[in-house]
């Protein structure tokens, strides 16, 4: 009998440093989300903006992640952007843009070194012209090849306001860079 009181208390030294590092973990490890927007005369190349926005990322990125990290399958996250027009106030909590417009719903190249995986994309003169965008989002789509036609059926990563707004037409290019840091 004694064994087992001990046996016991040992069981719940464990359990309670087992629970002691995940709160540990989850306190010190973050994901950061940075969005660097390069707005160009198309013409001349010459830069007429160039903002860093940092923002939130998205609670359900967080969950793929997690999930990723789980599974014994390795596929990288994928890079859909999305711009949008709508209005509101962008949180973790988002699933989707307010306002997407599906002319933007473009796949971004990946690229990554140490802890940082960063999405770009740059919208050419002819490409989704005709919109004022105010909200821009990147997507981890499972399946990709499905959603060039269909936009949607991924999980939002990442969603901000753009502020000024970009007023698209053939005048213009943009980049976006769209950051994750994981610290």
């Amino acid at each position: 009998m004694i064994r087992k009181e001990r046996t016991k208390v040992t069981d719940g030294i464990r359990a309670s440093i087992a629970r002691l590092m995940r709160v540990a973990l989850k306190e010190k490890a973050r994901v950061e989300g940075k969005w660097r927007i390069v707005v160009r005369d198309a013409e001349t190349m010459e830069v007429l903006r160039d903002q860093t926005i940092k923002n939130v990322v998205c609670t359900a990125a967080l969950t793929v992640i997690a999930a990723r990290m789980g599974n014994t399958w390795s596929a990288a996250l994928t890079g859909f952007l999305d711009l949008g027009t709508g209005a509101g106030s962008p949180a973790a909590g988002d699933t989707d843009l307010f306002t997407p417009q599906e002319a933007s719903w473009v796949s971004a190249t990946r690229s990554s070194a140490g802890a940082v995986v960063t999405y770009y994309h740059r919208y050419m003169p002819e490409d989704a012209n005709g919109h004022t965008y105010t909200e821009a989002g990147i997507w981890d789509v499972l399946g990709a090849a499905t959603v060039y036609a269909d936009r949607g059926g991924g999980t939002l990563m990442n969603h901000i306001l753009v502020a000024p707004n970009i007023e698209k037409t053939a005048a213009i290019l943009v980049d976006f860079y769209v950051t994750f840091t994981f610290s």
